[in-house]
């Protein structure tokens, strides 16, 4: 059965909702019709403005492996700073590796209670 994990950001307006899961239950929840061809090839992705509403991104991911959560939670990180026009460089990236961390933790929160 397909975990659910609700994340709110209300600092940056942002909400994150992380799927873990065979890719036939996430396709009901988040839908990929741009890409069909990669139901069997992918170990995770990342959706954002995901329903039309700014700032969701989606997560979904085969694995409950951190390593991979911590992947696709960059590509999250990286879509909700640019749509508030946060810029990270490597004297300016504090704000992503926390925002990641964040995510991160909230996975590791629900796999292990």
């Amino acid at each position: 059965k397909m975990m659910k994990i609700k994340i709110r950001v209300p600092m940056y307006f942002a909400e994150i909702t992380v799927l873990i899961g065979e890719y036939k239950e996430m396709i009901l929840v988040a839908p990929n019709p741009a890409r069909p061809h990669m139901a069997d090839t992918y170990m995770a992705r990342t959706l954002h403005n995901f329903d039309g509403k700014k700032n969701h991104v989606v997560i979904h991911s085969r694995s409950a492996a951190i390593s991979v959560i911590a992947h696709e939670a960059v590509h999250a990180a990286s879509f909700i700073f640019d749509q508030i026009g946060a810029k990270a460089d490597f004297n300016n990236d504090e704000h992503v590796a926390y925002l990641v961390q964040y995510i991160c933790q909230k996975v590791e929160d629900k796999l292990f209670k």
